[in-house]
């Protein structure tokens, strides 16, 4: 019985991600939704009532929680990732759909260096049909989704890259 179950589970988790794979490619080329994000922390505004006020650089988003152990793991070279990409147009958003003051109390524990914006109606995350965590998204200057890095092998080689790529692509 036991056997059965977990095979269960396991059939459940890969159709699962099959179909989420599917969404996602469906939605490279598309514009944000314009769903808003109610708060911002560690940023110079305090929420986004549209993403067209972001166009105009890169956004890498990350979308994380508190309870995900992955997510956890993934900061510190997110971090760095972030330092690395200073000189650069592109802004790391960090979002979660947890309550602001369960975001807040974490932030008092680990460092996130970029903004960290918070979805708790999950509207935005809910647009972007997103299931799971950690998850990495990149939005090219026009506000569309450009790609979905590999949350745990992206870096400044790979973002580079995109950005040459879309700037060619442009000209």
């Amino acid at each position: 019985m036991k056997i059965t179950l977990k095979i269960t589970l396991l059939l459940i988790f890969l159709i699962n991600l099959s179909g989420f794979s599917q969404i996602k490619e469906s939605l490279v080329g598309q514009k944000l939704p314009n769903s808003p994000v109610e708060l911002l922390l560690q940023a110079p505004i305090s929420n986004i009532d549209s993403w067209e006020e972001l166009e105009g650089k890169w956004l890498f988003l990350e979308f994380w929680a508190t309870w995900c152990a992955p997510c956890i793991a993934r900061m510190p070279s997110l971090n760095k990732l972030e330092r690395e990409m200073s000189d650069k147009e592109i802004q790391f958003i960090s979002l979660s759909p947890e309550k602001p003051e369960i975001v807040k109390r974490f932030l008092k524990r680990r460092t996130i260096v970029g903004w960290v914006g918070v979805d708790s109606d999950k509207s935005f995350i809910n647009a972007l049909k997103i299931t799971g965590y950690p998850l990495s998204i990149l939005v090219s200057p026009d506000g569309k989704i450009y790609s979905y890095p590999n949350t745990r092998t992206v870096d400044r080689e790979y973002l580079l890259k995109a950005m040459a790529s879309y700037s060619k692509n442009r000209e």
